[in-house]
């Protein structure tokens, strides 16, 4: 077995699980297998993802139907903890492998680099009224990529761990043993928030490495990181907060906990003005950090975006 693609699923459509999986049957890459761990759902659409599977006479997949909502770090988990293959890919229900070389590229990428953890590119699309894809752009998380091309690890641990210019979950893949041993270190600190490992994988001067293709289609408007429901967006801070207490709990990096403490000031500061201030004197990396403008400009220069 070469490869786990397991698909994180909570409350789904089926048509959610389909659009996702066909996606996967899709692919230029015939030793894989799928997992799909449900968390908790009230009901889910067994007869019709079972029926899906013998209809495309694929046999190699495992459904994991927990009991209980756990929260996304622990459906990772069981999901992982299925996986047969060394290498793997998680991904949410709705989300869709960008083209059918996207496995193989992932493949072997990890197989020729040893890479533990690597991400892509990814691009947007929702569907519209009529069912219809409507694709829209390239997301940038992180927004700076320059110094993953450059491999610059300094500036990397940096943007991660002062800038919190975070790499999306969704274009990441990598060794399932590295993710889950990041994992089950977060699962007693955060819910929701998985991707929060890559904090850890730079604590450990780990490298997160680049893979300059376009891996992923992003589903947006939905989903707890992109519905914009204010509920979801507190569930994901009070995530963050803790999960950043941790690091400052197991970390002797001085940088860090003060950093990790002036994020807190900055969070009481209402006045734009003062918050600015704050950022100039006390937190001089995320003042002059580069912006959004310049950003976009630096991708499409050095060819991640399309013109």
């Amino acid at each position: 077995m070469n490869f786990s693609l397991i698909l994180l699923t909570y409350k789904p459509s089926f048509e959610n699980i389909k659009r996702t999986l066909d996606s996967f049957l899709s692919q230029d890459f015939n030793d894989f297998e799928i997992i799909i761990s449900d968390d908790g759902s009230d009901v889910f659409p067994i007869n019709e993802v079972n029926s899906y599977f013998e209809e495309h006479h694929f046999t190699n997949y495992q459904l994991i139907l927990n009991k209980n909502n756990q929260g996304t770090v622990k459906n990772c988990l069981s999901g992982l903890s299925a996986a047969k293959s060394n290498y793997v890919k998680l991904i949410g229900a709705g989300d869709l492998l960008y083209n059918k070389n996207s496995l193989n590229l992932m493949y072997n990428h990890l197989n020729n680099t040893g890479s533990e953890i690597a991400f892509g590119l990814m691009k947007s699309f929702y569907v519209d009224e009529n069912d219809e894809y409507v694709f829209v752009k390239e997301l940038f998380a992180p927004r700076f990529l320059i110094p993953y091309t450059s491999e610059n690890y300094k500036e990397i641990r940096t943007q991660i761990l002062f800038c919190r210019d975070y790499i999306s979950g969704a274009s990441m893949f990598g060794q399932k043993e590295v993710f889950i041993d990041y994992l089950n270190q977060l699962k007693d600190k955060v819910i929701y928030v998985e991707d929060l490992l890559q904090v850890l994988v730079v604590l450990n001067n780990k490298p997160l490495v680049f893979l300059n293709e376009p891996l992923v289609y992003y589903e947006v408007n939905s989903g707890i990181s992109t519905s914009g429901e204010q509920a979801a967006n507190n569930r994901m801070q009070k995530d963050i907060d803790a999960f950043w207490q941790y690091v400052k709990s197991v970390t002797n990096d001085r940088k860090v906990i003060r950093y990790i403490n002036n994020y807190e000031i900055l969070k009481r500061i209402n006045s734009r003005l003062i918050r600015n201030v704050f950022r100039l004197f006390f937190m001089p990396i995320v003042f002059w950090k580069k912006k959004k403008a310049r950003c976009l400009l630096e991708c499409k220069e050095n060819g991640f975006l399309e013109s």
